[in-house]
C-alpha cells in the first residue's frame, strides 16, 4: 500500500517567521487517493470543545489563512475517523507541518516551539497509552489483572504529566495539561489541585480560559469541604453482620476510607495504608472502610486478599444505590475523610502523602 501524505506547511517558508503583514496561511495537498475532505480546529482551552476553523480540500490541496493573534493549544481531526486526533500548539510566529501517513498524523514543528516540546513529552506517554489500549482489548485478563494493569498505566502517565508540571512551572504546555486531567479525570485532591494551580498560575502563563477552568474546579472542591463540620451518623454492618457506629470511633482521630473491592485505584491505596496505620495504631490512631460493593462475597475476598487489617463495613447497596454516598457527598473513590476524637473533619480527599504529613503533625 503506498504512503498516504499530506503536508501541511505554513506560506512562510517553513520554520521561519513569517512577516508581520503576512497572515499565516497553511497550504496542503493531498498525495494518493486518500478520501479526506476535511480538517477541522477545535479549541482546547475553553470548558467544552468548540470548533474554531475548518477547512475545506477541493481537488486534494487547499490554502487557508489562520486568524488567530495569540498562543492557542487546538485540536486536530480530519473526516477520516481512523486517524488521530491531535494536540496542536499555535504560535502565530512560527511555521508548521502536519504529516498524515497511512493511519498516522503527526506535527513537526522549530526546535524551540511549544509543539516540539509537547512532541518530546508524547513520545514518552504515547507508549503507555498504547498499553492501556492493549490491556482494555485484551480479553484474557481477568477483571481484577484488568484493573490492576489499567490502574497500572493510568498512573505512570499521570505522574510523568505532574513531574512535567513541576519541572515547567511557566511552560503553557503545563497550563494545558493541568487544565486537562482536571477536565477529563478529576483525579486530584484539594490540596493536590490548590499546588498545582499554584504552581501555573504565574505572569508567564497567559492562558486565562485555562486558568479559570481550574480556579472554577478548585472553588467547586473547596465549597464541598465541610472541615470542621460533624460528620453525618451511620449504622453499617461489617462482614460478621456487626453494626457499627460512628460513635464506636469517639475519642480516637479516624480516618473513614471510602472503597469497593472493583476500584484499581483502591486496592492500590489499601496497601499503602496499611504501613500507616501499624506506625500509628499503637497511639489510638483508627481506620474504618466503608465499601460499595454490592456482592459480599468479592467484597469479603477483597478484605482477604488485600489483608486489611482494620474495620471493614458496607451496606451492600453499590455506589449509586447507596445513601452513604449522599450522605458523605462521595463523588469518586477512594476518597478519605479524617475526623477529630470528637468526630469533627481534620481534612478530607487526602492523597496518601498529605495523609502522611497531616498525622505527622497529629502524632
Amino acid at each position: 500500500m503506498k504512503n498516504i501524505i499530506i503536508l501541511l506547511s505554513i506560506t512562510c517558508i517553513l520554520f521561519t517567521s513569517c512577516s508581520q503583514n503576512t497572515p499565516p496561511t497553511i497550504i496542503g495537498e493531498i498525495v494518493d487517493n486518500k478520501k479526506i475532505e476535511q480538517i477541522e480546529l477545535f479549541d482546547l482551552e475553553s470548558e467544552n470543545k468548540t470548533i474554531l476553523d475548518s477547512i475545506n480540500i477541493i481537488n486534494k490541496t487547499f490554502n487557508h489563512n489562520l486568524s488567530f493573534k495569540n498562543v492557542k493549544v487546538l485540536e486536530v481531526q480530519t473526516n477520516d475517523y481512523k486517524l488521530p486526533r491531535l494536540v496542536f500548539f499555535y504560535e502565530p510566529e512560527l511555521n508548521y507541518k502536519f504529516i498524515i501517513n497511512g493511519n498516522n498524523m503527526s506535527i513537526v514543528a522549530p526546535n524551540n516551539s511549544l509543539q516540539a516540546e509537547y512532541n518530546k513529552l508524547l513520545k514518552k506517554l504515547t507508549p503507555l497509552n498504547q498499553k492501556l489500549t492493549e490491556v482494555s482489548k485484551d480479553t484474557t485478563l481477568s477483571k481484577k489483572d484488568l484493573n490492576r494493569l489499567s490502574s497500572k498505566y493510568f498512573e505512570n502517565l499521570l505522574d510523568i504529566q505532574k513531574d512535567y508540571i513541576k519541572k515547567h512551572p511557566k511552560s503553557y504546555i503545563s497550563l494545558y495539561l493541568l487544565k486537562h486531567i482536571v477536565r477529563y479525570f478529576d483525579v486530584l485532591s484539594y490540596h493536590e489541585l490548590n499546588a498545582f494551580y499554584k504552581i501555573v498560575n504565574n505572569e508567564e502563563n497567559k492562558g486565562k480560559t485555562m486558568l479559570s477552568f481550574i480556579e472554577n474546579k478548585l472553588k467547586s472542591k473547596a465549597e464541598n469541604r465541610i472541615i470542621g463540620q460533624k460528620v453525618p451518623e451511620f449504622y453499617l454492618k461489617n462482614p460478621n453482620n456487626k453494626v457499627f457506629t460512628l460513635n464506636d470511633f469517639k475519642g480516637h482521630y479516624t480516618l473513614i476510607d471510602f472503597w469497593a473491592s472493583w476500584c484499581a485505584p483502591c486496592r492500590v491505596t489499601n496497601k499503602k495504608i496499611i504501613p500507616l496505620y501499624n506506625k500509628y495504631k499503637e497511639k489510638g490512631f483508627k481506620i474504618v472502610s466503608i465499601s460499595f460493593d454490592d456482592d459480599k462475597e468479592k467484597w469479603v475476598k477483597a478484605i482477604k486478599d488485600d489483608q486489611i487489617p482494620w474495620i471493614q463495613l458496607s451496606d451492600l447497596k453499590g455506589f449509586n444505590k447507596s445513601e452513604i454516598k449522599e450522605l458523605y457527598n462521595v463523588e469518586r473513590l477512594p476518597s478519605t475523610y479524617v475526623i477529630d476524637p470528637e468526630g469533627k473533619v481534620v481534612d478530607q480527599y487526602l492523597t496518601h502523602t498529605e495523609l502522611e504529613e497531616l498525622l505527622e503533625t497529629i502524632y
